[in-house]
C-alpha cells in the first residue's frame, strides 16, 4: 500500500497514531513522520508493519489466516435490493421510501434495520460476536449497578426508534438507557440511548463506522463504542462534539464515559475467552 492508501485506511478505521504505534511496534515518532509525509522514503519494514495493522494481516498470520476476512465494504452494498423487497410488499415503494410500518410487516425470519427509509440486511452473528456481546452485557450490567447508575442495559435483538419520524429503526448490539421515559413503550426503545455498542463483523465494518456513527450522532447518542474483533481494538466516540475517537486494545480497561469515568469494562476478560476459543 502507498502512504496515501495507508492514510485513507487509517481514517476509515478511526485509528490514532498512538494506536498504530502500540499495535505495530513502530516508534510513535516514526509513525507520526510517515503519516505527516515528513519522511520521504520510509523503510520498507516500517511501512509493512503499519500496513499489517491497518489490514489485520498481522492478526491473520498469527492465527493461520482462518478466523477472519476483512474486505473493504461500502455500506450501500448492504442495502436490500428492490427485487428482494418486492417479494414482501405489494406496494410500489422504492428504497428510501420505506417506513416503520413496512419494517413491522417483514417476515419474522428476516432481520433487517431501517435507516432513513432504506432496509439493510443484518447477518446472523457468529460465535465470536456472541461471545463478545454476552461478556459485554454481563460487565456493563454489573459495572453500572456497582456505580449506582440508574440505567438499564439491553442487548440485541431490540428495536430502537431513534427519531420522532417513522423512517429509522435499528437494532444495536448493546445499549445503555438512563432516561426511563424512553422505556415507556415496552415493545421498543423510544429515543436515543445514552450509550451504544456495536461489535463489527467482516461484512459490516463500514456500515458501523460510517453510516451508523452518523445516524447515532444525528440522534444525539452520547457515547458510541465500536468493538473490532479482528484488530482487537475498541474505538470510543464522544458524539457530543467533533472529537477524535479514543482507541483501546483488548488488553486494557475501557472507561465508561457516561459514568464519569468511574466504571470500566475489562476487555482482557474478553481476550482470555477468545484465546480459549481459538485453542480448541
Amino acid at each position: 500500500m502507498t502512504t496515501e492508501e495507508l492514510r485513507a485506511r487509517k481514517r476509515a478505521l478511526g485509528y490514532t497514531n498512538e494506536t498504530i504505534a502500540k499495535l505495530s511496534g513502530v516508534p510513535l515518532g516514526t509513525v507520526q513522520k510517515v503519516f505527516a509525509g515528513s519522511t520521504k522514503a520510509p523503510r520498507y519494514d516500517t511501512l509493512r508493519a503499519i500496513e499489517d495493522v491497518l489490514t489485520a494481516r498481522k492478526y491473520r498470520q498469527a492465527h493461520g489466516g482462518l478466523k477472519y476476512n476483512v474486505p473493504a465494504v461500502d455500506s450501500s452494498t448492504l442495502r436490500v435490493e428492490e427485487s428482494v423487497l418486492a417479494t414482501f410488499y405489494s406496494t410500489q415503494k422504492r428504497p428510501g421510501e420505506y417506513t416503520i410500518e413496512d419494517y413491522y410487516d417483514l417476515p419474522d425470519d428476516r432481520r433487517m434495520e431501517l435507516i432513513e427509509g432504506y432496509f439493510y440486511d443484518m447477518a446472523a452473528p457468529n460465535i465470536v460476536h456472541q461471545l463478545i456481546l454476552s461478556e459485554l452485557h454481563v460487565q456493563f450490567y454489573n459495572n453500572i449497578d456497582a456505580c449506582n447508575k440508574d440505567c438499564e442495559v439491553f442487548f440485541s435483538p431490540l428495536d430502537v426508534k431513534l427519531f420522532p419520524d417513522n423512517k429509522t429503526m435499528v437494532q444495536p448490539d448493546l445499549v445503555v438507557i438512563c432516561d426511563r421515559e424512553k422505556l415507556n413503550n415496552t415493545a421498543r426503545v423510544e429515543g436515543a440511548p445514552e450509550l451504544v455498542v456495536e461489535v463489527m463483523s467482516p461484512s459490516n465494518r463500514d456500515h458501523d463506522m460510517v453510516l451508523k456513527q452518523k445516524v447515532y450522532r444525528d440522534a444525539k447518542v452520547t457515547e458510541y463504542w465500536i468493538v473490532d474483533p479482528v484488530d482487537r481494538v475498541v474505538s470510543v466516540y464522544d458524539l457530543t462534539g467533533l472529537k477524535l475517537p479514543k482507541t483501546y486494545t483488548f488488553e486494557e480497561k475501557v472507561p465508561i464515559s457516561i459514568s464519569g469515568g468511574k466504571c470500566f469494562i475489562d476487555f482482557s476478560r474478553i481476550l482470555a475467552k477468545l484465546s480459549r476459543l481459538e485453542q480448541k
